[in-house]
């Protein structure tokens, strides 16, 4: 049987983030207007009103390691409710008050040798894959690294766009095309790092959406790199470390729309009336058979998302659950936020209410790491054995 009950400890790290994550979506409309804030100082800057000490839920869940269910199934609970707050999840520093997940980083630890590992792991790195005529398609990407054999160095030339967190990291890895001695090498992995000649960092891109998240492109030009700094493995190895993040997606998914929920569920109840659970469809109200079944539609994509981290703890991250996982997520997000709206009516596409920044943040996760309609060939490959030339 799979048993997702929570622990005391999960319960105090999870009930910290939610208390944080109020408290952060005070500052959240300010921050989506002027895209202004000061990632350094993460921590302190928001800090809820009355917080004698900054607490972070990363720390605070590692001290409670022993007492936890799972780091695998807390990541997503607590990115749930950060998103919750509209909190942003991808920093990492000193003061870093989010769970790492680090794309780069658990790449490198995949791939690279002791060496690598000893050099990178402490840096944070940006993740340099999607390119602007690359599309949901990274095989087709045009950055090329050249072998110099006079110098033993690789030399990167091309651009990357969406790169995360690009503006405060410490470099990125970058997937690019390798021209060794003999020719093409295929996609192969390169750690660039801040200060390295020709490596450039563009200004904010300006989104409908997520308009507190770091996204920058990047360009090289005549980058030189060592050896050292290739890593050996692939696009393969790339794509699959998205196997264990795509669940936490749906996390994020989940923090959007309970914004959305619990404020249809507040205005409902200031009319005195409480929701019929027990009752039949012929006693309830329209309005509020409207509301369980959204309701019935976040708990489903819940436990789906439950599911695929607790099969990651127990079996192994796999494709086919994080992509249900994902996929279940998008649909769920935009469609309750909808309705939502809906019953909410003209004033939820108002900045007096948080909705539409919840809308406009969520329309995003149908297309990061990877877009929805890939996640489903994905899943129909896997049920029916197909490879990617059979089904495509």
């Amino acid at each position: 049987m799979i048993d997702f009950e929570l622990t005391d400890g999960d319960k105090e790290v999870i009930a910290l983030a939610r208390r944080q994550a109020i408290g952060y979506q005070q500052r959240a409309k300010g921050i989506d207007r002027t895209m202004e804030f000061d990632r350094p100082d993460f921590a302190e800057q928001f800090a809820f009103a009355g917080q004698e000490d900054i607490v972070h839920v990363r720390d605070f869940a590692q001290e409670r390691a022993d007492d936890l269910s799972g780091l695998t199934i807390i990541e997503p609970l607590i990115y749930l409710e950060e998103s919750y707050g509209f909190k942003p999840l991808y920093w990492q520093g000193d003061n870093a008050d989010a769970m790492n997940v680090s794309l780069s980083g658990k790449l490198i630890e995949k791939v690279g040798t002791p060496e690598q590992v000893e050099a990178f792991q402490p840096l944070y790195l940006a993740w340099g894959m999607s390119e602007p005529n690359g599309g949901s398609d990274p095989a087709s990407m045009r950055t090329v690294a050249t072998y110099d054999a006079a110098t033993d160095e690789w030399v990167i030339n091309g651009e990357k766009i969406f790169s995360s967190n690009a503006t405060h990291a410490d470099g990125i890895l970058v997937m690019c095309r390798a021209v060794g001695p003999d020719g093409d090498e295929g996609i192969s992995l390169f750690v660039v790092t801040k200060g390295m000649p020709g490596y450039g960092v563009g200004p904010q891109m300006d989104k409908l959406g997520l308009r507190n998240w770091d996204t920058v492109a990047t360009f090289f030009m005549d980058v030189r790199v060592p050896a050292l700094n290739r890593l050996q493995g692939n696009l393969k190895d790339a794509l699959s470390i998205f196997n264990g993040t795509r669940a936490l997606i749906a996390g994020q998914a989940l923090g959007y729309a309970r914004v959305a929920l619990d404020l249809v569920r507040e205005k409902y109840a200031e009319g005195g009336k409480a929701l019929n659970y027990a009752g039949s469809l012929a006693s309830r109200s329209a309005i509020e058979d409207r509301i369980l079944g959204m309701e019935a539609l976040w708990d489903a994509t819940y436990l789906t998302m439950l599911h695929a981290k607790w099969h990651e703890q127990a079996r192994g991250p796999g494709k086919f659950y994080p992509s249900l996982a994902k996929c279940k997520a998008g649909l769920m997000v935009r469609k309750l936020i909808n309705d939502c709206m809906d019953i909410l009516g003209p004033e939820s596409a108002s900045e007096k209410l948080p909705v539409e920044q919840a809308l406009r943040d969520a329309r995003i996760l149908d297309i990061y790491e990877g877009p929805n309609e890939a996640q489903r060939l994905l899943m129909a490959r896997t049920l029916l054995n197909y490879s990617a030339k059979e089904l495509n």
